[in-house]
Parts: structure tokens; sequence; C-alpha cells
């Protein structure tokens, strides 16, 4: 099996632009997922942890930023009338866009609750960027990273997402987790790797 490659870019848009974009706060942590609103992205589930997470007492200034096309509009309108309902003035929608590096610059975290993948490239771009990773165990995002991921959450279990969430509010974990997620990146996921790996097959 050949991994999926993955290339540093660089940004279309200057940071300012993003940060009027998403009305980002310099004391604001800005978490990220990167999804088209397919139903087993589950964006729902992943705004009734956040409903939750930011009714948890947590001295954090927090924004939810989720990026992605909705093809028939239910999944994206279901999600703004959860966001209506509830009240969550900290989470902004944006259609896809083609500069995911440059958003990923000023955000923190990155997340994917998804129940079905290949390899998501969208994780291997928060690696890249330098953001945690926040993810869904499944089989895709296991093969990415070791058993032993701190920042997993279990589908089938509603608290799991929240309890991850609030673990990422430890600095010190956070950074030591994004140091090893990007070697990792680097190490398996790279356009070189991606080449050797062809170069080998042809042979």
């Amino acid at each position: 099996v050949i991994s999926n490659g993955i290339e540093t870019l660089l940004p279309k848009h200057d940071t300012k632009y993003w940060l009027q974009k998403i009305d980002k706060k310099e004391d604001e942590t800005a978490y990220v997922m990167v999804a088209n609103f397919f139903p087993e992205k589950n964006h729902m589930l992943l705004l009734k942890a956040w409903s939750q997470f930011c009714n948890n007492g947590l001295n954090q200034k927090k924004k939810l930023v989720l990026v992605g096309y909705s093809p028939d509009g239910k999944g994206l309108n279901q999600a703004k009338a959860f966001v209506y309902d509830e009240n969550l003035s900290n989470v902004i929608f944006l259609e896809s866009t083609d500069d995911i590096v440059g958003l990923l610059e000023i955000c923190d975290i990155g997340i994917l609750t998804s129940s079905s993948e290949g390899c998501p490239n969208c994780v291997l771009e928060y690696m890249m960027c330098e953001k945690l990773a926040v993810v869904s165990r499944i089989e895709a995002t296991e093969e990415i990273f070791s058993k032993d991921y701190e920042f997993y959450c279990d589908l089938e279990r509603p608290d799991s997402l929240v309890n991850v969430l609030e673990k990422t509010t430890d600095q010190k974990l956070k950074l030591k987790w994004i140091e090893k997620n990007k070697a990792l990146v680097l190490q398996n996921y790279s356009i070189l790797k991606l080449k050797s790996s062809y170069n080998k097959l042809i042979v």
C-alpha cells in the first residue's frame, strides 16, 4: 500500500485576511474542521460536543470554524439550526476554500469526526501545519497515528469528544503531540516518501 503524499504549500492569503474572515481575536483559540457536510462526517456530533465544551466552565475563549460544501444543503441547514437554537455565537461556517493552509495558519486545533475515510488529507494537513489533530478512532486514523495517541474520540460514546476537547486545553500535552505529529507526517507522508514508494514499485 502506498500512502498519500502531502507537500508544504504556501498560503494564498495573508494572516490579516483570515483573521478578518473568521473574526478571530488575539486571545481566542480557534478550532477547525475541514469536511463537507455529509452524514458520515458527523457535524452534529461535533456541534453537540462543542456546546457542552463551551459550557464546561473552562476559562478559554474559543471559536469553531466549519469549512465545507453541503451538496443538498440539508447537513449545513441542520447544523446552522442547531447553532441558532443553542445560541452558539462562536461557530463560523465557511464554504470550501482553496487556501486551507492560509486558514490553518491562524487556527490552533484541527478536528475530524468522520466515521468513514480513506486516508484523510485534512488530518495530514493539520499535522504538516503543526496543528493538534483531534480525530475519531477509525481504521484510517489508526493507520496514521500510534495506538497510544491521546486525542482520539470514540464515536460510540457521546462524552468522549467532549473529554478530548477539554484535553486540548492542556498546553504541555498539546505541544508534545504537535511535535510528534509533525515528525510523523514528514517521515511517512512526505512527497519524497511517496516518490520513493512509487520508484520501488516500478523497479
